[in-house]
């Protein structure tokens, strides 16, 4: 099992993100009224018109999308996926398991192939570029820990060594509704997952 991390807003550029949505234009023009060409430049502009303020100085982000903006998520998940039908429309080699979520991806892979696969990840584009994240005995993978144990698969939760056990304060001047997600992530996380996965959680912070 290997982990493909990358650094994505800050390495898909507006060109790129541009092509993904417009080799989609045949299931967009279907929910929209907007022909292609206004279309496209509106999108255009949008990739285009990021400013930000820095020591009172503004400055033109005119390369990469934009950390900040709403769309960047949505345009760099298309990229990533255009990505993944890439290599896998190359790749001569069958990947058992495959899974992503936003940048992170998971593979199960024979150990031998495994520069290879990388490296064909990282040839899709220069800017694009892949790190390998795990070893012989696993992975951390959002929450999750997955240990290999010869041949099997060991799931237990992940804690990062920077985790405080500090939890956000319930009279704090924050939205209730943060303040409820809180409760609700840590309660779905500790209950259901063992449950779901048979699993018996070792560490609790």
């Amino acid at each position: 099992m290997v982990l493909f991390d990358i650094s994505m807003y800050s390495n898909i550029t507006n060109d790129l993100a541009l092509r993904s949505v417009l080799s989609r234009w045949d299931l967009i023009e279907k929910n929209t009224s907007i022909p292609f060409q206004e279309f496209k430049r509106a999108i255009s502009i949008i990739l285009n018109s990021i400013f930000f303020k820095f020591n009172d100085e503004f400055y033109e982000q005119i390369l990469d999308l934009s950390m900040r903006s709403p769309l960047s998520p949505i345009l760099a998940d298309l990229k990533i996926q255009d990505l993944k039908s890439n290599i896998f429309n190359t790749l001569t080699m069958y990947i058992s398991s495959y899974f992503r979520y936003v940048d992170d991806i998971v593979l199960a892979y024979p150990t031998n192939l495994i520069t290879n696969i990388l490296d064909s990840f990282n040839s899709y584009h220069e800017r694009i570029k892949f790190v390998n994240y795990g070893d012989d005995r696993g992975i951390n993978f959002l929450d999750v820990k997955l240990l290999n144990d010869n041949g099997s698969i060991i799931f237990d939760l992940y804690i990062k060594p920077t985790n405080s056990g500090r939890f956000l304060n319930f009279f704090s001047n924050h939205p209730t509704i943060h303040k409820k997600g809180v409760w609700l992530g840590y309660w779905t996380r500790f209950y259901f997952f063992p449950i779901q996965n048979s699993i018996t959680l070792t560490s609790i912070p």
